[in-house]
């Protein structure tokens, strides 16, 4: 089972914390509890439909700022149903690599941050969708993974497990926040959490 838990990207540099100073080597990692989801009950949208199995949005998005990852500018981003975004390309046969495995390494889908990424399928009750939030200097795309068949199964219709990735404009911080529903996964070899470039 592979394993990366929750992950923060901000560099602790000076008081002046800047997303384009991050780089491969400050991007510390932490682990918190009791966070709360953002609200998506309203103002996002929709990349993702409903019982779509391998599926991504189709088009690069917009992330609403610029965000700086590893010294590198991105306005850009596709999202997968599989739980994983790639920044500035779309994603290239998002159903293919799950299927074999989560590879963070695969050329194809570089760069990806990855709150959850494994074959699993959007419920029934579902969907992918996703919301820029604050004010200049300091917002904050929202990507939300609703309602998730996890682990990947065909039993049931409905999804039950949420989790979200967070994108910091000016810190550029990067962070994965899980709801309810998150169950231990070890079908297909597992899940991955992280990112790489």
């Amino acid at each position: 089972m592979k394993y990366l838990f929750l992950l923060c990207g901000i560099a602790l540099l000076s008081n002046h914390t800047f997303g384009q100073t991050i780089n491969a080597t400050t991007y510390p990692f932490t682990l918190g509890a009791g966070v709360a989801l953002e609200d998506m009950s309203n103002g996002t949208t929709q990349f993702i439909s409903p019982s779509t199995d391998n599926g991504a949005s189709g088009a690069l998005q917009t992330i609403g700022f610029e965000f700086w990852y590893v010294g590198s500018r991105y306005t850009q981003y596709d999202v997968s149903a599989n739980g994983y975004i790639s920044l500035g390309r779309q994603i290239f046969a998002p159903g293919a690599t799950n299927d074999v495995g989560n590879n963070f390494t695969q050329s194809t889908q570089l760069p990806v941050v990855a709150p959850y990424w494994d074959d699993i399928i959007v419920g029934s009750n579902g969907k992918v969708h996703a919301k820029t939030i604050g004010v200049a200097p300091n917002r904050k795309l929202v990507v939300e993974w609703l309602n998730m068949r996890v682990p990947f199964n065909n039993l049931s219709p409905a999804g039950n497990a949420t989790f979200q990735l967070w994108l910091s404009e000016t810190t550029g911080k990067i962070e994965f926040v899980y709801g309810d529903g998150m169950l231990v996964n070890s079908a297909k070899g597992g899940y991955s959490i992280g990112f790489n470039l």
